[in-house]
């Protein structure tokens, strides 16, 4: 178990220092006259850490979850065969049972291993959990992650296709802790997957909506922007119109999940675009988009339209207030959604709503929504 003590103003220094130190580790982990030595695998970990991190404060400067949050990070090492475990941003008191690494290794910086933290945070882990947001260790709480995605995983591997899926999971995750922290969370949020509204018309809305936001993902300009947030906010319109559950949860859930999961995503992917994973919005849905066009489940089907689809369309409408110049990071602490910023931005008046989506569903595309909305609902009622 190592650890890095960094704080948020020498955040870069920090970073950059410790990826120097780490970088000439040699691989045995061998014990030196003054110190434990830091593996290359662990050192390409750190890298791209350091590289997420810093793009994290240009994204959202007042995230520093990232570099002053105690966060122990466990890596299996094929050379060694054991898992390591290293932290970042540990409390003043250090654990018990801790060993000093070189400084020779760590350019000035306090490193220690814990090797008894580390078997006990695998044991909380459990089988087939990858983190857990409290790890209560002599009177500190961590942050855990595992660095072991799922081989065989669509999700796993799409955001492990060039090794940065410790990096990208950490800034989504913290983010959350971020959020419940320092936000004013509603108490209209809800989630609801089970009630959430399936009728042929809405689910079309939905299919088109999926598409719409994740090529949004592209939009490079504020001309760009502004043509998308005007499809994206009649669309979603139109979803909240045709709910007929009775909590709204295309509002309550689908608008909020956009904020919450949406503004996470946002941070993990923007973070690693384009140094550390240049084609991460190769599929901005993470897979979940082909899952939907070829599942012939009725549980999937709930799960990509109700709940997986806000991540990718909140990342999206998060892209797009950015480049329209939306304060978003005084209007998301407060509550208010990318929707309703992006409505109030835009402006829209009921004709002009009517108008956008009426040229949506004249689009030669509109009936192959429609067309696989229909196999999807025959899913549902099955």
């Amino acid at each position: 178990m190592y650890f890095i003590r960094c704080n948020y103003l020498n955040t870069k220094l920090c970073l950059a220092v410790f990826i120097l130190a780490i970088s000439s580790c040699s691989d045995d982990g061998e014990e030196t006259p003054s110190g434990i030595s830091i593996t290359s695998h662990a050192a390409t970990q750190f890298s791209n850490l350091a590289s997420v991190a810093e793009e994290v404060q240009l994204l959202w400067p007042t995230y520093d979850y990232l570099t002053t949050h105690p966060t122990l990070m466990l890596f299996d090492e094929p050379n060694l065969e054991i898992t390591q475990g290293y932290v970042l941003n540990p409390p003043e008191v250090l654990p018990s049972g801790s060993e000093l690494v070189a400084e020779n290794q760590t350019s000035g910086y306090t490193i220690y291993r814990n090797s008894d933290m580390a078997e006990s945070a695998l044991v909380e882990l459990g089988e087939f959990r990858r983190f857990i947001f409290e790890f209560p260790h002599e009177g500190t709480s961590y942050f855990v992650i595992y660095d072991n995605p799922r081989e065989g995983h669509f999700y796993d591997d799409y955001k492990d296709a060039t090794g940065a899926w410790e990096s990208m999971i950490l800034a989504h995750e913290l983010f959350h802790k971020f959020q419940f922290d320092q936000w004013q969370i509603s108490e209209e949020w809800v989630q609801n997957i089970a009630e959430y509204p399936f009728e042929q018309e809405i689910l079309t809305w939905h299919l088109y909506y999926y598409d719409l936001m994740a090529d949004a993902h592209f939009a490079a300009s504020a001309n760009d922007a502004e043509a998308f947030a005007r499809r994206y906010v009649a669309a979603m319109t139109r979803m909240q119109e045709l709910d007929t559950s009775p909590e709204q949860l295309v509002r309550t859930m689908g608008t909020y999940q956009e904020l919450m999961e949406g503004s996470a995503r946002y941070i993990e992917t923007y973070s690693v675009f384009p140094e550390v994973y240049p084609d991460v919005h190769q599929d901005p849905s993470h897979g979940w988009r082909d899952i939907l066009n070829n599942t012939t489940e009725a549980e999937v089907v709930r799960t990509a339209i109700a709940f997986r689809l806000w991540y990718h369309s909140g990342a999206a409408a998060t892209h797009l207030l950015q480049l329209l110049g939306v304060d978003i990071q005084s209007a998301y602490p407060r509550f208010e959604t990318p929707f309703e910023l992006t409505r109030d931005y835009l402006g829209l008046d009921e004709v002009t709503l009517s108008e956008i989506q009426n040229e949506i569903v004249s689009d030669p595309t509109w009936s192959g929504y429609d067309s696989r909305a229909a196999d999807l609902m025959l899913i549902m009622d099955n």
